[in-house]
């Protein structure tokens, strides 16, 4: 889980995936329309997350009560950074992270 950092204005909620040789990846989760989990390759220095990693982030999400847990609590407390500082950030994703509360605390 990656901790709340401004990235999160950016990235929105975010999952770290550990790869071999200490590299990682980063995968972007969010609420699709339909209400379900689903995540989203983050490009980082190295390229994009792998289709097998971000399935590995969605399944986590899905399997695993204490990690949606912290992701509840970090996206709560990067909503509310989002809505009081903005991170100086013109936009952000405060809805996005808002409808994955929602999600979060009606699980499933």
């Amino acid at each position: 889980m990656s901790p709340v950092a401004s990235d999160w204005a950016t990235k929105g909620a975010h999952i770290h995936i550990p790869l071999k040789k200490g590299k990682e990846h980063e995968v972007s989760i969010t609420v699709d329309k339909d209400g379900n989990i689903q995540g989203a390759p983050i490009r980082l220095e190295d390229g994009w997350a792998s289709d097998k990693s971000v399935q590995q982030a969605v399944d986590a999400v899905n399997n695993d009560p204490k990690l949606r847990a912290d992701l509840l609590a970090k996206a709560k407390s990067a909503k509310e950074h989002m809505d009081t500082h903005n991170w100086g950030n013109s936009q952000n994703r405060s809805a996005e992270m808002q409808a994955l509360i929602d999600k979060l605390e009606n699980w499933p």
